[in-house]
């Protein structure tokens, strides 16, 4: 448990000290976060998963 937890603190102090990797992986966040949970995307998951039987 202390090693995930010294991970966990090495990482975030990797995004505090690096603003590009903060912009980098906030953007490709954004982007995924668009395409998969878009209210289109959802939608059609749902309707996949209740026309399903």
């Amino acid at each position: 448990m202390v090693r995930k937890a010294e991970e966990i603190a090495h990482a975030l102090k990797r995004l505090k000290d690096d603003p590009h990797l903060r912009e980098r992986l906030g953007r490709a966040a954004r982007k995924r976060i668009e395409k998969n949970f878009s209210l289109v995307a959802v939608a059609a998951a749902l309707d996949c998963l209740l026309t399903k039987r």
